[in-house]
């Protein structure tokens, strides 16, 4: 079983309830209906039928877990950072993510140097570098979008393709 596959199998089958609950959650929060057998047969990668885009982002959305999303993107060669819901901001929070922009930065510098001082790399060292260079892309993408939200004249194209869709949506 592919990455794929098992994240698709784990959006199901790890569900508290399993499938029936799953398919229950569906209905009560977006009033989607598919029926618990369905679910369970689109999670096994050897059915013909499989879970469309729709009923995966509704999944993910009521489970708060990303591993599908994350292995899609791994796949098309892309990555997927966690960000916040900052359509309103203030000065204040944006001087703070501002500033903790530049302490990332400085993280993932300090990371770096020290992962050099000896001549060479470890596994560990790579992986700190690699979680800095996250939280420092983080901090910059949450201090675009905080941006964005004090934007007074953002084309609305612009705006609605950079939208992203909040729970509920």
């Amino acid at each position: 079983m592919d990455n794929i596959d098992g994240a698709v199998y784990a959006l199901v089958h790890q569900f508290p309830g399993g499938a029936p609950a799953l398919s229950a959650a569906l209905y009560s929060q977006y009033g989607y209906r598919v029926a618990p057998g369905t679910l369970m047969n689109k999670a096994n990668p050897d059915q013909e039928h499989q879970l469309t885009v729709r009923e995966a982002l509704l999944i993910q959305s009521i489970q708060h877990k990303y591993h599908l999303l994350f292995a899609e993107a791994h796949r098309l060669g892309h990555a997927a950072i966690p960000l916040g819901d900052f359509a309103a901001t203030s000065d204040v929070e944006l001087l703070d993510t501002y500033t903790r922009l530049h302490k990332e930065l400085g993280g993932l510098a300090v990371a770096i140097h020290d992962a050099l001082a000896d001549g060479r790399i470890t596994g560990d060292e790579f992986l700190r570098i690699r979680r800095k260079n996250s939280d420092m892309i983080r901090a910059a993408l949450e201090m675009e979008d905080r941006f964005k939200a004090l934007a007074e004249d953002l084309p609305a194209a612009l705006r609605a393709a950079n939208s992203r869709p909040r729970h509920g949506d």
